[in-house]
Order: structure tokens, then C-alpha cells, then sequence
């Protein structure tokens, strides 16, 4: 209920503060890219629309759903719509108090008979229509700073495009920063809770994976690495190290256990191997009592 509740104030704010921009400063938001492709303000104005679905989840304690994803993106598309009508709306407005300013103040009768051929002439769909047709585009570089204007309806029908598309990015990229290191149970149709998290020296990869894999009884052989391997600030942050993960799904109980070795190439975290292994519900209660005694509190 309250991931609802925000999901409709995101989206409500999201585009209202994007009309009311695009209306008080003649900008254009939505047709915002870089490159002439990427849509980057339509994509922030999906990502600030989705938004408040992953924040409600969050703050009612709930797991986040695999359809959670598919669902901001759509919110982030329906937010390219929503604040698009918002420009609908102040173009109207601004088309009547221009007529009045032109005439005078009009009479009651003749400003219902105005009204009513405003709503005929520029109803929503046809504002659409000329957004998708009749949009110029502006190609600016450093050597142009004045940017070139371009009228065409093949371009403007592209960049209509891409703008709804952005919105879509837009909602899933605030899925996928929601979801962060949690891993996909595709079973249960939800994401696995991160427990805990700590990250050794990156020499120690080879020895936990010997250990794990020759060890029968799977828990206890978690408990001692966790036991034997706490948090060390050392390795925290962009450098070599092994990344040790204790993820749980809150439906079932059941749990894995996720090592990576990174190392770092030019400034880039890379993954060099990874080991996945899969725990069950009795085997999550033993881990999960570990995990309680290094860390006071335990995540969501």
C-alpha cells in the first residue's frame, strides 16, 4: 500500500516538475540526450517517476518482487505521457491568455465558445501528434555553440521515440540501483536479502574455495569462513580483494553464499572468478546466527 502511495506522488511529481520547468524556462526535458541518442532527461524523469515504488517497498520492509522491475518501467513510460500532458496543459493555457491579451477580455459566451474550439483544434492526441511530427531538433557542438536546427519529421518522429523509450530506461535504472547486490531467486519470484557482506585479502579466494568445496557439511563450513574472515577495512573500496556475500530469501529462508575475486584494471573493478553456493532453509538458520553475532543489526 505505501509503495502505492508513493509510486503516485513520484509520478505526479515527476511530471508536474518537469512541465512546470519545461514551461517557466522553454526548455525541453524530456528531449534532453547526449550524443543525439541517449535520452538522459526523459530516462531521469522515468528514474524520479519509479522511484517511489522502491522506496515504499523499502520503508514497509518488504522484499522487492522480480515483476517490480518490468512494472517501473512502465511507470517510467507512462511518466514520458503524464508530464507531456503537463506541457499539453500549459501550452492551452498559454494559447488562451494569448487570445485574451490580443482581444481584450472576452465575454462569458464568446471565452465558452473559444474553450470549446481550443479542445477541438488542440486536444491531447493531436498535441501529441505534433510533438511526434512536427518537433525541431537542435544539434549543438563545441565548434557550434548556437546548435543547428533541424525540422524534419523522420527526426522528429525518432526523437519522440527515444524520449518514450527513455522513460522505460529511466524506471529500470532506479530498479536496478533498488535491487543493488541483491541476487534474482526465480523460484520465489523475488530477490534475495543481502545479510552480510565483507571483503579479504584477495590471495585468500583460492583457499575459501578449496574449503568450501571439499567440506561436506556446507553451513559449518560458511560459519568458520565467516568466522575466520571478518569485515577489514583494508579492503574496502576499489581494490584487489576477495568479496564474501550472504544473501537470504525472505519467502523460503533459503540462503547463498556468493565469493568474487576482483581485481582492478585502468580504474575498472573487474570480476576475475566467482563462486555461487546455494543454501537451504536449516543450513540459512546456522549462517544466519553467525551473521547475527558480527553484525548488531540485522539488514533488509
Amino acid at each position: 500500500m505505501l509503495a502505492t502511495i508513493l509510486t503516485v506522488i513520484t509520478l505526479g511529481l515527476a511530471s508536474f516538475l518537469t512541465a512546470f520547468l519545461n514551461h517557466r524556462f522553454n526548455l525541453n526535458i524530456q528531449g534532453f540526450s547526449i550524443a543525439y541518442i541517449f535520452p538522459i532527461g526523459a530516462a531521469l524523469v522515468g528514474g524520479l517517476a519509479a522511484v517511489g515504488l522502491f522506496i515504499g517497498t523499502k520503508l514497509s520492509k518488504q522484499p522487492i518482487r522480480t515483476w517490480m522491475i518490468p512494472l517501473a518501467m512502465l511507470i517510467g513510460l507512462a511518466s514520458f505521457f503524464t508530464s507531456t500532458y503537463g506541457d499539453y496543459h500549459y501550452a492551452v493555457q498559454d494559447i488562451k491568455e494569448g487570445i485574451e491579451a490580443k482581444y481584450g477580455k472576452l465575454s462569458a459566451k464568446d471565452l465558452e465558445d473559444f474553450n470549446k474550439k481550443v479542445s477541438q483544434d488542440l486536444n491531447f492526441y493531436k498535441y501529441l501528434e505534433y510533438q511526434h511530427n512536427e518537433s525541431t531538433i537542435t544539434l549543438t557542438s563545441r565548434s557550434n555553440r548556437k546548435g543547428t536546427k533541424i525540422k524534419n519529421s523522420v527526426v522528429s518522429a525518432i526523437s519522440f521515440w527515444l524520449s518514450v523509450a527513455g522513460g522505460a530506461i529511466g524506471g529500470w535504472a532506479a530498479g536496478t540501483w533498488a535491487v543493488g547486490e541483491r541476487t534474482k531467486d526465480k523460484s520465489a519470484k523475488m530477490y534475495r536479502d543481502l545479510k552480510y557482506t565483507a571483503s579479504v585479502a584477495p590471495e585468500l579466494y583460492d583457499d575459501l574455495v578449496k574449503q568450501l568445496d571439499t567440506d561436506k557439511k556446507l553451513d559449518q563450513a560458511v560459519v568458520k569462513l565467516l568466522n575466520d574472515n571478518k569485515h577489514d577495512k583494508i579492503f574496502k573500496g576499489n581494490k584487489p580483494r576477495t568479496v564474501i556475500r550472504v544473501l537470504k530469501t525472505r519467502s523460503t529462508g533459503t540462503g547463498q553464499l556468493m565469493m568474487e575475486l576482483h581485481d582492478v584494471v585502468n580504474n575498472n573493478d573487474r570480476v576475475l572468478s566467482k563462486l555461487t553456493k546455494d543454501l537451504t532453509a536449516e543450513q540459512m538458520v546456522a549462517v544466519q546466527a553467525t551473521i547475527n553475532q558480527l553484525q548488531s543489526k540485522e539488514t533488509f
